[in-house]
């Protein structure tokens, strides 16, 4: 009998203390406090996770982009100023503008080919010009004279892919014309004198907000 007494008694201390602690606003609060600290920990490790993998997706993204841009690196694109013939023969009109109209040395044998670029629409909005150069060595004389040609009222951007081009646009909406160019298929922005590569939609958010 003493032993089951000492068992009921022990059992009754038991409860007396739970029901004490959990009556104590002082042990609630503590209680509390380390649920809480242990789910933010928690939730700081997935956070941390979770930015860790979409980091190495951009990154994956970005690797992808380049590879995609590398298949244009000899590439410029003839955005207008080039009228549509029927049966054109672009390589001819384009040797005549480079040698003859802007004194760029650009041979026929540096042109890999020359086409236009989607299907022909029904207005006479002349479709752009993509030119494939053999080297990059012909593509960088083009650009580096790109002045001359828009002083034949002919506009030759980089040829890039589609992300790019976006890109290129919320760019220039962000930072202005002038303070935006392309080299070698990436996106450059002055921006307080020195020179930022944009490589996506968040860096133009950074960067705009640092103007």
């Amino acid at each position: 009998m003493s032993g089951t007494r000492n068992k009921m008694e022990l059992q009754n201390l038991i409860k007396k203390t739970i029901n004490e602690l959990f009556t104590s606003k002082e042990f609630i609060s503590q209680i509390t406090k380390t649920i809480t600290d242990k789910i933010e920990q928690k939730m700081k490790r997935l956070e941390d996770n979770v930015k860790s993998m979409e980091d190495k997706i951009n990154g994956l993204e970005q690797k992808m982009a380049d590879f995609e841009q590398m298949e244009k690196i000899n590439n410029i694109c003839i955005l207008y100023g080039m009228s549509e013939q029927t049966d054109e023969d672009l390589n001819s009109r384009l040797l005549h503008i480079f040698n003859q109209n802007c004194g760029i040395p650009i041979e026929k044998e540096d042109i890999r080919t020359a086409f236009r670029k989607g299907k022909q629409g029904s207005n006479d909005k002349p479709r752009p010009v993509i030119l494939k150069f053999l080297y990059y060595g012909q593509k960088f004389l083009v650009m580096k004279n790109v002045g001359k040609l828009r002083g034949q009222k002919i506009f030759v951007a980089e040829d890039l892919i589609k992300i790019r081009k976006t890109l290129l646009l919320e760019a220039k909406a962000a930072f202005g014309e002038r303070e935006v160019w392309t080299f070698k298929g990436r996106i450059y922005v002055k921006l307080n004198g020195s020179k930022v590569n944009i490589k996506d939609i968040s860096d133009i958010i950074k960067y705009s907000q640092n103007k």
